[in-house]
């Protein structure tokens, strides 16, 4: 595919993927990344890419970020409502501050690391999945985990929030 090519796949497809995106989500800001990130993967395989598949590899794309997406608010949703509440707290306003302690500490993880606690802890990836979609080692997935896990605790603990120990400290502290 030329660059000629490329600006005409913009110009005729960028509307429909758009119009597509939105189906997924009401979201207008994800659905013009969505697209966006779509067109860079495409010129990213410019040379891969030929002009008649280009439409068809557009969709492709925005169909599974979306879908990823959607996966991810779900895994968040899900992740939030099964924290525990802190011990002698109630529900409610100490719930959302919960919600929103635990968004601030996944956003200041360096990216691998929320990428493979995620898919991890919310998605049940074993560690060799993990390790395939990262591209990264399995010892590597289990040290940025292990890294990812300790962070999060710190961060939850400064804030106040008392936490379960891990089975392996309990051990350690009964020996």
């Amino acid at each position: 595919m030329t660059t000629k090519e490329y600006n005409n796949c913009v110009r005729h497809y960028s509307d429909s993927l758009y119009r597509f995106a939105l189906q997924f989500v009401p979201d207008t800001a994800s659905a013009e990344d969505t697209v966006q990130e779509s067109f860079v993967m495409l010129w990213d395989k410019i040379d891969k890419v030929e002009m008649e598949q280009a439409k068809s590899f557009l969709f492709t794309v925005t169909r599974n970020r979306m879908i990823d997406q959607i996966r991810h608010e779900q895994v968040k949703i899900q992740y939030m409502s099964e924290m525990p509440e802190p011990e002698g707290q109630t529900t409610g306003y100490r719930q959302m501050e919960l919600k929103d302690v635990l968004r601030k500490t996944l956003a200041k993880l360096p990216a691998i690391q929320k990428e493979i606690l995620l898919l991890r802890d919310w998605e049940g990836f074993a560690y060799k999945e993990i390790a395939e979609i990262a591209n990264v080692s399995e010892q590597q997935v289990m040290s940025y985990l292990f890294r990812a896990r300790v962070a999060m605790r710190k961060h939850l603990e400064a804030e106040g929030y008392s936490l379960p120990s891990s089975d392996k400290k309990q051990r350690k502290e009964q020996l």
